[in-house]
């Protein structure tokens, strides 16, 4: 009888000690477990946004900026976010990370910008149940799903957002998915492959026959899309608002010219039908568009060669360039009454992409 209770209890005993192998530090008496952190030196293979490429006879006029501040954003197998560090170009450019992870399969992503702290951008975790509101990121508790980086942006009136800084930074990311941490502390490759997120439009209005209800002076031009807000894998939160993007410079206006150039988002080709990036000409202190206003990215990507070759056949390529010429020319058509009609030709990069004919806008009263 006393030789059974000893065998039970002994059984017990074990029982509860394999039980206390799987719990965490400070949960299980210190005994290491499976999932325990463990020190991990991540083998880096770094490859940096390309420079980028501009069309014949572009003469650029920006330069995008090194990138600078690095964050890494760690999601395990079941997609929660398990660790966030910052990162740095040197880490990079030698090809090792150090960390701590248990064993297990991971997602590495990489946020960067040209300034050393992403000053420009946050990172944030959707609020459950909502579209638009969001609290803290928390390692735990975050998972791919609700992930979220956005633009730093004012809200206004009308429901739309403006960029809190004009000329933000350029802002990289990269993935790294399958990433396996073994039990001995080794790691497969992991292989950052950095795109831009950010563009330039420089948008140039020419009047060419100096007339008087045409002058440039008198348009004011703005940009928007729903392209502020992404998730974990770099893809547009469908819900984000809409990004009103006002001029990061402008020339001074006159009769014949008005110049202004943008720092833009990301222009996805994938949403250009669902949430086109708009180029706005409207009349000033009114709500009236001089032209319906231009799909950006579906204008760009009509682009082609001499040869027929389009310019930017896909993502990639989109990706690769930074700037973009768009010049807007006004010629004056008169029919000979009191109105005065207007032919607007649009000209992407030095080509010609679309010309709205007399009958395609609305007369312009003379004053």
């Amino acid at each position: 009888m006393y030789r059974k209770l000893f065998l039970i209890a002994c059984l017990a005993l074990a029982i509860a000690g394999c039980s206390r192998r799987g719990m965490g530090p400070g949960e299980g008496g210190g005994i290491v477990g499976p999932e325990d952190p463990i020190d991990v030196s991540v083998p880096v293979v770094s490859v940096p946004a390309p420079d980028p490429v501009n069309p014949p006879g572009v003469v650029p006029k920006y330069e995008p900026e090194e990138m600078e501040g690095l964050k890494l954003y760690i999601f395990d197998e079941n997609g929660l976010l398990v660790k966030v560090q910052k990162v740095t170009r040197e880490q990079l450019e030698t090809g090792q990370i150090e960390t701590k992870l248990p064993p297990g399969e991971y997602t590495f992503v990489v946020w960067g910008g040209s300034s050393p702290d992403l000053s420009d951008f946050h990172d944030a975790q959707l609020k459950s149940g909502t579209t638009q509101e969001y609290i803290d990121i928390k390692e735990g508790v975050t998972t791919e799903e609700d992930f979220r980086m956005m633009l730093e942006a004012q809200k206004n009136s009308d429901g739309t957002t403006t960029p809190t800084v004009t000329d933000f930074e350029d802002v990289y990311y990269a993935i790294s998915e399958h990433v396996v941490v073994s039990k001995d502390g080794k790691t497969s490759n992991v292989e950052f492959d950095f795109r831009r997120n950010s563009h330039v439009l420089r948008v140039t209005l020419i009047n060419t026959d100096n007339a008087v209800v045409t002058r440039a002076s008198a348009f004011d031009v703005y940009v928007e899309g729903k392209n502020g807000v992404y998730m974990f894998d770099d893809t547009i939160d469908p819900n984000a608002p809409t990004l009103h993007y006002i001029p990061m410079y402008e020339g001074a206006p006159s009769e014949t010219t008005y110049e202004s150039d943008f720092k833009v988002l990301r222009l996805d080709m994938t949403r250009r039908f669902v949430d086109p990036i708009l180029l706005h000409v409207r009349f000033k202190g009114s709500d009236v568009d001089l032209i319906e206003p231009m799909n950006v990215v579906d204008y760009i990507l009509s682009l082609k060669d001499i040869n027929g070759k389009l310019l930017y056949p896909d993502q990639t390529a989109l990706d690769n360039a930074y700037e973009f010429d768009i010049e807007i020319r006004f010629e004056e058509e008169d029919p000979g009454d009191d109105d005065v009609y207007l032919s607007v030709i649009v000209i992407i990069n030095g080509y010609q992409v679309i010309e709205v004919e007399v009958s395609d806008i609305q007369p312009l009263s003379v004053q």
